[in-house]
């Protein structure tokens, strides 16, 4: 059976040497197969168990088949899509270029590649950092940045210590019924978005530097309309009130009804009205600020614990009468007095106002403000005049005033001026005021030992 099968399988095989490098197939001529180097054999010839294995030169299998290179193709969608992207890059790269162009767009690529360069933190000097207040009242809260906070206000008799803040913004909140509520903001050091209120330096009592004063706002002028007339007429009643009567002795001098300085020959009863001025064409000479009708008197000593002082500008009124109680005349007019400033202190106890009484007499400083219209002489060279003020029963007989010559040591020159205002009327009071001040009458013998009493110890 083996043997068989050997005589009836016939193998051919291959050349194992390298095949010669491929050639293409139409740089190889066309030709017919070499016999000798092909043994074929025909189906017909095959048996039904013999297979025969012929061998292919190279170039034959060129001839069979032609190798073909791959080609790389996209699907319709795909190109579509990548024409549409070719053209919108070509469309941003042109409209790109038109936008570089313009000089706008350079200005605004330079400064954005430009290195920014560090704002330096602000220095902040001496007293920058600090606050005082202005315009307040006893009873008002002040809060800084929420807190509640005790700081006193500026006066002119006193400079508090003022309340050192920290760097950066801070917020204040000032409530004091019946007033406007104030709420604002404060940077240290100051910031032009600052919006708290600051008082002008050319107001303040004292020279703060760089210390700021904040305007709280407590004025008669912020009030409602409602609460500053019922202060008005409250004030009104107190002052007009305040005065007593006084005897006017035989011989002595005072202001008669018709403005001029009368003798009195008998005994006479003196009166004296003083009227809150609505009038804002008045004003008080001889004051550092003017006051229509109620002002704070900030730049003053301080009033009675828990009081708002107040200036109120006045204009006196007197009237005089005879034992009999008959007036001599119609009380003086408002052109022959001289307008004053009183000082008292009120206070809000939550729904009305109240005068504080017993703080200064009402009327001494009506009085001595009848002294602003002397015209002081030249003092001596190189030297000044040393001013010292008295009065009695609280103004309404009088007051005095003494000028004493001193040299630019501080040393007394020679003797003093005394001038008395005597129910009204001025008066030279001693032989050096007749000789500064000639145009004044002269005071009789009573009145100028009443100029030594009325004077404190120390100015006699």
């Amino acid at each position: 059976m083996d043997n068989d099968f050997e005589d009836n399988f016939e193998t051919e095989m291959s050349d194992s040497r390298p095949d010669p490098p491929t050639r293409s197939p139409q740089a190889q001529p066309d030709r017919p197969p070499d016999p000798s180097t092909t043994s074929t054999t025909t189906l017909e010839e095959a048996s039904g168990n013999e297979i025969t294995i012929e061998r292919l030169h190279p170039e034959d299998a060129g001839a069979a088949g032609v190798l073909r290179q791959p080609r790389f193709s996209l699907p319709k969608g795909h190109a579509r899509r990548l024409r549409g992207l070719l053209v919108g890059v070509i469309v941003v790269l042109v409209f790109a270029g038109l936008t570089l162009s313009l000089p706008a767009t350079q200005r605004t690529i330079r400064i954005l590649l430009t290195p920014v360069t560090p704002t330096p933190t602000p220095r902040i000097f001496f007293g920058e950092d600090a606050i005082v207040t202005w315009h307040s009242v006893p009873w008002g809260e002040l809060r800084v940045d929420g807190q509640l906070t005790v700081l006193p206000a500026l006066t002119g008799f006193r400079e508090p210590q003022p309340l050192v803040l920290v760097r950066g913004q801070h917020t204040l909140a000032y409530h004091a019924d019946p007033f406007p509520p104030l709420r604002c903001t404060l940077s240290v050091p100051a910031a032009r978005s600052d919006t708290c209120p600051l008082a002008r330096p050319t107001l303040l009592p004292h020279n703060l530097g760089a210390v700021r004063a904040v305007d709280l706002g407590a004025t008669p002028e912020a009030l409602p309309d409602e609460q500053r007339l019922m202060l008005i007429q409250i004030v009104s009643s107190a002052v007009l009130s305040a005065a007593s009567a006084q005897t006017v002795v035989p011989g002595d001098h005072y202001l008669g009804p018709d403005g001029a300085v009368a003798v009195a020959h008998s005994s006479l009863q003196a009166t004296v009205t003083l009227l809150v001025n609505t009038d804002p064409s008045r004003h008080v000479q001889g004051q550092p600020q003017d006051c229509p009708t109620l002002c704070p008197g900030d730049l003053s000593f301080p009033g009675p614990p828990g009081g708002w002082l107040l200036h109120v500008h006045v204009t006196p009124r007197r009237q005089f009468t005879n034992t009999d109680g008959h007036a001599l005349g119609p009380a003086s007019d408002a052109g022959q007095e001289q307008d004053a400033l009183l000082s008292l202190s009120v206070r809000w106890d939550g729904t009305s106002w109240q005068v504080i009484n017993g703080f200064a007499p009402p009327l001494g400083d009506a009085c001595l403000a009848s002294f602003n219209q002397l015209q002081l002489p030249t003092p001596p060279s190189g030297g000044s005049f040393a001013i010292a003020q008295g009065w009695v029963s609280d103004g309404v007989e009088g007051c005095v005033e003494s000028l004493q010559p001193a040299d630019a040591g501080g040393q007394p020159i020679g003797d003093a001026a005394f001038v008395l205002n005597h129910f009204g009327a001025l008066l030279a009071a001693s032989d050096e005021a007749h000789r500064l001040f000639p145009a004044l009458p002269a005071a009789s013998a009573h009145e100028r030992a009443l100029a030594h009493q009325w004077l404190p110890n120390n100015a006699q």
